[in-house]
């Protein structure tokens, strides 16, 4: 008995010391968090903590441009450590609701802690009717002003996502892709970390039947990565 209760006591102290360092870790954090002036200087901040996979001069460039639009709600799927999420709260001004979407979500407290933005994470396949549902719970009869892709990868992943979530983007709203350029292994042949998959067929697809399409791309000759975006007014077709 006296050996279970001291196991009782340790672990306890363990779970409160534990507790504490995370939030002593937080707050030096968030003080390096609001030394940041720039949009660069976030995305390196990003970079360091939540280890985001975008390369800068691209997600830098599509939040300047996202920031001419106002959005207000936005739609992430394919969140992983939550870095561009992170980007989102923090560099976009107008930005009232995250939702995040994917697998497992990583993050999710320190993303709070940080974020003056209201964000809900969201886990499980975006393909699924139990996620749809929740998504339209969350938006409450509003629509979304940014959608971000960057979840499954094969073409029927990217498109499913494309063509479930369409509807819930508001009229001259944002979609945007993620991994649009090709990676070495499906144009070379060679090894890479790096997997566009169907993204970069799908976006050659999609890009012209949108009047108002446009692409941010550190170079077209990189492994994979790059940002495509639409909005969602369509054109019958481009000459």
């Amino acid at each position: 008995m006296l050996v279970a209760n001291l196991r009782s006591i340790i672990k306890g102290f363990y779970q409160r010391l534990i507790f504490g360092v995370s939030i002593l870790h937080h707050r030096k954090l968030k003080t390096r968090f609001l030394a940041c002036t720039q949009i660069n200087d976030l995305w390196l901040f990003s970079k360091d903590v939540f280890e985001t996979t975008q390369i800068e001069d691209e997600i830098c460039e599509f939040i300047k441009y996202s920031i001419n639009f106002s959005p207000k709600i936005i739609c992430e799927i394919g969140v992983e450590r939550g870095g561009t999420s992170f980007l989102f709260s923090t560099c976009l001004p107008t930005t009232e609701k995250i939702i995040g979407i994917d697998l497992v979500q990583k993050n999710g407290p320190l993303l709070k802690f940080l974020s003056s933005s209201k964000n809900y994470y969201i886990e499980g396949y975006s393909s699924s009717e139990r996620v749809f549902n929740k998504v339209r719970k969350i938006l409450s009869g509003k629509q979304i002003d940014l959608l971000f892709v960057d979840g499954d990868h094969s073409y029927r992943g990217v498109k499913s996502d494309f063509e479930k979530f369409l509807p819930l983007v508001t009229e001259n709203g944002i979609i945007a892709f993620h991994d649009i350029c090709a990676d070495h292994n499906s144009r070379f042949g060679k090894n890479t970390s790096n997997f566009s998959g169907g993204v970069p067929q799908f976006w050659k697809e999609i890009k012209d039947q949108y009047p108002q399409s446009t692409e941010f791309v550190h170079d077209h000759k990189q492994d994979g990565f790059g940002i495509g975006l639409i909005h969602k007014t369509k054109l019958n077709a481009k000459p």
